[in-house]
């Protein structure tokens, strides 16, 4: 998140053990350093990929992906 000032903003989020930004929604926890695509199979994406090569889905289009299947994704 970036401040008034233009700077970036840690203040809002909380890290995992990966020292990965987390955003807590209601009760939903979301990893901003993933999103999700389109596609029913492999749709976690690092948020350094901009587009998924299979369905053609965009990040900026996309939500962020939940911490829990981060976790399961990568385990």
């Amino acid at each position: 998140m970036v401040n008034k000032t233009g700077e970036y903003d840690d203040s809002n989020y909380i890290f995992n053990d990966k020292n990965e930004r987390l955003e807590v929604v209601g009760d939903i926890t979301l990893n901003i350093e993933y999103w999700d695509c389109e596609c029913t199979n492999d749709y976690i994406h690092s948020n350094i990929e901009s587009r998924c090569d299979k369905c053609e889905a965009m990040e900026e289009d996309r939500p962020n992906s939940r911490e829990n299947e981060v976790r399961e994704y990568f385990n």
